[in-house]
């Protein structure tokens, strides 16, 4: 079982001491190997916005920096964790700056049968949002397991009794998380992952040749991203969310060959 760990701190800190026992744990249930992108000591250039790499292919982008490799890493790993600390209520900037830099996943999402597990510190506030974030690259195709939030108060220590709890937090999200990997099980999917593919899959029919790339992406894919059972009620809203949208989109905009 392979394992990246990708860390969004400056410095190696509390998100990554508890990344680190979470590794410990999980290779005391099984063989893993773990391997660590710290997202400080790679070059990320700030996304530029110009949509190349949706329209036309990520092969067209004009940046030129480390983050296709580290994203080679996380196709070739089982699993992976997305750790930041809180910095002013969300994830901080590297974290940010990285995903806005990979975003056509978004679009043309291929991460699908691998889990990930979100790990967030702070000192008190912030928990919830910045773990929210960290799991929206389940947009990418990423099936998240529930996540690991903690604070870790600066400059003072924590209690035996709290220390205890941390520790039994990081341990269940460990055993979730290596149990949830090592099933290798791709679980059927939502109503909001099927709205999601049937709105990019209709961006590529109403925007005519602008999303080139996305379009080719969809072109095989009729219900979903790989072959699976939708449900009758997925299926419905589906196609009534359909109607909704396209007609939205002509009421506001005008759509080529229409």
């Amino acid at each position: 079982m392979k394992i990246l760990a990708i860390m969004g701190s400056p410095r190696k800190g509390d998100s990554y001491e508890v990344t680190r026992q979470v590794e410990e744990r999980m290779k005391e249930l099984g063989e893993v190997e773990f391997e660590y992108i710290f997202l400080k000591d790679i070059e990320i250039k700030p996304c530029r916005g110009c949509f190349l790499c949706t329209s036309r292919g990520e092969e067209h982008c004009p940046v030129r920096d480390d983050c296709p490799a580290a994203l080679e890493k996380m196709l070739a790993a089982d699993a992976v964790i997305f750790a930041s600390p809180v910095y002013a209520l969300s994830v901080s900037g590297l974290m940010k700056i990285f995903k806005d830099r990979l975003a056509y996943n978004a679009h043309r999402p291929r991460f699908f049968g691998k889990y990930a597990l979100a790990i967030v510190t702070s000192a008190g506030t912030g928990l919830e949002g910045a773990l929210g974030y960290l799991q929206t690259f389940s947009i990418w195709g990423f099936e998240f397991v529930k996540g690991l939030a903690l604070i870790r108060y600066p400059g003072l220590e924590p209690t035996s009794y709290f220390e205890n709890q941390t520790t039994k937090m990081i341990s269940q999200a460990a055993g979730r998380f290596y149990q949830a990997v090592e099933s290798k099980r791709q679980p059927r999917p939502s109503l909001a992952r099927v709205l999601q593919f049937r709105v990019l899959k209709l961006n590529t029919i109403v925007a005519g040749d602008y999303w080139q790339a996305d379009r080719e992406f969809f072109r095989n894919k009729s219900n979903y991203y790989y072959e699976t059972r939708l449900a009758p009620h997925q299926r419905l809203v589906a196609w009534a969310f359909q109607q909704f949208f396209m007609a939205y989109m002509k009421k506001n905009f005008i759509i080529p060959g229409s």
